[in-house]
């Protein structure tokens, strides 16, 4: 038998068990709600019962509820908790958030991803922007689901996992547009020359030292090694929703940075890093590090005039303030299109960077793996070696002046 125990705004389902060695074992589960406890406690006094019943009564919706509870919360970063939660409003809960969990079966789990494909999207700003459901976005709510069904088979609600059979390959991505190193260099002298040295360092940090846009715009004067010419990657700047952040209990936030406008509905913040492998330590050559310096003399010209709000960040406007990721976005394809250069975004700059040291370092994936923080080293050649064409015609020229002059031709 089992029992519930109120606990402060929490409710404990207590009950005993036998472990592997025979031993009487008391343990206790916390809960949110008395319902779930109640729950939980049938499920352990009758189990088969609480199983049919569960299937005949339950919707999908509950399935996905219990899923973010008991996985979700434990698993998820707080932009991770956004993406899937919007993945589930936007593209499952409509469509099947409230068919029961006995009438689920692969059959079903087919029409619904074949109904997907006709699906408008969410989300567009204007009817002129509104299409379908991407391939991208098919893929994502593809993983999605595998993951809640496979949980659904640990938990006993099936015997199989009603989608992994589909075994939906991730859609080829079309080439991003990327900028030679040339064409980067220009981009930063340009930027210095309207004086715009947030994205001069910006551009540089992503070119020269492989950082992501929300690893450099979280980068803190404490993160950097002057005297070691090394830059220590732990955090990154991100928009996240309060409703995730409040769900996750501020969970792998360092940082909440306070915003201008209390109503917004999310919220910057200094976090962990999605992965582990995205903490690193990257070297960065001497002309990064002078351009640090040369900044931070004029940040500390900002500080002195007052009304400045310290949170140690490297890239900040003149008030302190943390630079918007998505501003610094438009800011760089503002000054391409200025230029006249093709457009670009400003992840590309990492696409620029990966190519450009794999030529550099005579293709030394490894090198180029920890500088771009990915876990595996074929995501470096299957996502981001794409040699511009420029250096592909120095292979050229270099083939002819190697070997071109050998034939009788």
């Amino acid at each position: 038998m089992a029992s519930i125990v109120k606990r402060n705004k929490s409710y404990a389902v207590v009950y005993g068990y036998k472990d592997l060695g025979g031993n009487y074992k008391r343990k206790w589960e916390t809960y949110r709600t008395e319902e779930m406890a109640q729950k939980r406690k049938q499920e352990i006094e009758d189990p088969i019962l609480f199983l049919n019943e569960h299937l005949k009564t339950s919707k999908f919706n509950d399935l996905l509820n219990e899923y973010i509870e008991l996985h979700g919360l434990r698993k998820w970063s707080a932009s991770t908790y956004s993406d899937h939660t919007m993945l589930m409003d936007n593209y499952i809960r409509p469509i099947l958030g409230e068919v029961s969990l006995a009438r689920m079966d692969k059959y079903l789990m087919n029409k619904y991803f074949r109904a997907l494909s006709d699906t408008p999207s969410v989300g567009r700003k204007t009817a002129a922007q509104q299409g379908y459901v991407t391939e991208i976005t098919i893929f994502e709510v593809y993983k999605l689901l595998r993951s809640v069904f496979q949980q659904a088979v640990h938990w006993g609600y099936f015997n199989e996992n009603l989608v992994a059979h589909m075994g939906l390959k991730p859609p080829k991505y079309a080439p991003r547009k990327t900028l030679s190193s040339d064409q980067v260099a220009l981009v930063i002298n340009s930027a210095i020359d309207r004086e715009d040295f947030i994205l001069a360092l910006s551009v540089q940090l992503a070119f020269s030292c492989s950082m992501r846009r929300g690893e450099l715009l979280g980068l803190c004067w404490n993160d950097i090694d002057f005297e070691n010419s090394c830059i220590h990657i732990t955090r990154e700047l991100a928009r996240v929703s309060n409703n995730a952040i409040e769900v996750l209990k501020h969970k792998d936030i360092y940082r909440i940075i306070e915003p201008r406008k209390t109503e917004n509905k999310s919220r910057l913040v200094l976090k962990r890093p999605k992965t582990d492998s995205s903490i690193r330590t990257v070297y960065m050559p001497a002309y990064v590090s002078k351009l640090l310096s040369l900044w931070g003399e004029q940040q500390r010209i900002y500080k002195l005039r007052g009304n400045y709000h310290e949170y140690d960040l490297v890239l900040s406007g003149i008030n302190g303030n943390p630079i918007c990721p998505k501003q610094c976005n438009e800011r760089f394809k503002r000054l391409l299109k200025e230029m006249g250069f093709p457009k670009a975004v400003f992840h590309s700059l990492r696409h620029s960077s990966t190519s450009y040291k794999l030529v550099l370092s005579n293709g030394n994936i490894k090198a180029v793996q920890g500088d771009n923080g990915h876990a595996q080293a074929d995501m470096v050649l299957s996502v981001y070696a794409q040699i511009n064409d420029a250096e592909r015609k120095n292979l050229a020229h270099e083939m002819e002046s190697s070997f071109g002059t050998k034939l009788n031709v």
